[in-house]
This record gives structure tokens, C-alpha cells and sequence, in this order.
């Protein structure tokens, strides 16, 4: 398909680099230019579909406490990079929703490509097409369209995951580093790697076949 690629915004992002949005949409489109993947194809479910990957590919995380200087869903590559130190220093002193964590901090680039690959993912799930990217990336369970459209606080509800957890020093928002995963696996991986977390798991496992193997 031969994209507009139309110049939408040039915009210098919160790290000082100069990026450029353009059009993703067919060449001789209809309506408005957008640098986002056409929803419409999810007919009522759009703007649900819509929303859950903008709060996992381009917004940061929600539900942050009013007294925290960490602002609620925020875009990735424009709001003010904060660290762990500034953000303890900022709360002393009463200083709230001013910027976002570092780690979550990335380019519009970076944020765009992973927009791009999670969409796929789904449209391959809700045109019925199943293959190794469309289950869960940690216990392997295939996804139905419907666990997409699930509640935030439900176990098999779909999440974004990382594979290599979120760091201050590093590139970790990434397509090759991002998954889709359900919360329950994605609670259980938490703050680690999937092979820390494997090797976590392989201890608990051990510990308790020997704990009944007693009993």
C-alpha cells in the first residue's frame, strides 16, 4: 500500500532531538492525515481498541497518586523526564505532576514502532490469523478478539509487556523489547526480565514439590 506520507508536525521531543510525524494513511485517503494505523476496521470497538494501545505504546502509566510530581498518562515524547531522585526531592517539596518517570520517557519514533507492531497483532487476532505473535508472550495461551476488550482489572485482560523490564539508562521501550501479555502473567513477571522471572519461578517450583514430597 503507498502511504500519504504527508507532513503532519515537526516537533523537537523531550530529549532535544528533532522528529517529524507523517501520514500513515493510503495515498489519496479521506479526511484528516493521521500518523496512527486506521482503527476503523474494528467498527465498534474502535475507540476501545484505540485507547488500549495508546495508553501502552504512546502514554505513560495511569492511576499515578494526585501527590506525586509524576503527571497521569502522559505522552512518552513530549513531557519533562524525571528520575527516582528527582522524583523523591520534587515530593519533599511538594512539587506535583510536573514530568514523567525517565523509563518511560522515549522517542515518538520508538513509541510509533511499537503503536504499529502491537496493532498488527490485534488486526491479525480479530481477522482470525493465529501464529506465535498472537498469544500471550509468557504462558503462551492464544488470545480471543474479545480478551482485548476485556476490563482493565480483569486476570486475562491483555496488557502491554516488556521483556527486559523498564530501565533509566537504557532503551527499553522498544518493538523488539514490547508484547502483548495478559495482567495476571504480567503481575506475576512484575519488575523483572522474563528469565529472571523463569528462574524465580523454577525456586518456588522446587521448594514446594520437596515442602509435599515432606508432608
Amino acid at each position: 500500500m503507498e502511504k500519504c506520507e504527508k507532513v503532519i508536525k515537526i516537533f523537537v521531543n523531550n530529549f532535544g532531538v528533532k522528529e517529524t510525524q507523517v501520514c500513515v494513511r493510503e495515498h489519496g485517503h479521506k479526511g484528516r492525515c493521521s500518523y496512527r494505523p486506521d482503527y476503523s476496521l474494528f467498527g465498534l470497538d474502535e475507540n476501545k481498541i484505540k485507547n488500549k494501545l495508546s495508553n501502552g505504546a504512546l502514554s505513560t502509566a495511569g492511576e499515578t497518586a494526585k501527590n506525586s510530581p509524576i503527571m497521569n498518562r502522559a505522552s512518552r515524547w513530549v513531557a519533562t523526564p524525571i528520575t527516582m531522585s528527582e522524583e523523591y526531592r520534587l515530593k519533599k517539596e511538594g512539587v506535583f505532576r510536573v514530568g514523567i518517570r525517565k523509563d518511560e520517557a522515549y522517542s515518538f519514533e520508538n513509541c510509533s514502532k511499537v503503536e504499529h507492531k502491537l496493532y498488527n497483532v490485534v488486526k491479525k487476532v480479530f481477522n482470525g490469523e493465529f501464529d506465535s505473535t498472537t498469544c500471550c508472550q509468557i504462558c503462551g495461551e492464544q488470545f480471543e478478539y474479545s480478551d482485548f476488550l476485556l476490563g482493565l482489572k480483569n486476570p486475562k485482560a491483555i496488557q502491554l509487556c516488556h521483556e527486559e523490564p523498564l530501565n533509566e539508562d537504557k532503551v527499553m521501550h522498544t518493538e523488539e523489547n514490547c508484547f502483548w501479555g495478559h495482567r495476571q502473567c504480567n503481575a506475576m513477571q512484575g519488575d523483572h526480565s522474563i528469565d529472571s522471572m523463569l528462574k524465580k519461578m523454577e525456586k518456588i517450583v522446587e521448594y514446594q514439590n520437596k515442602k509435599r514430597q515432606v508432608l
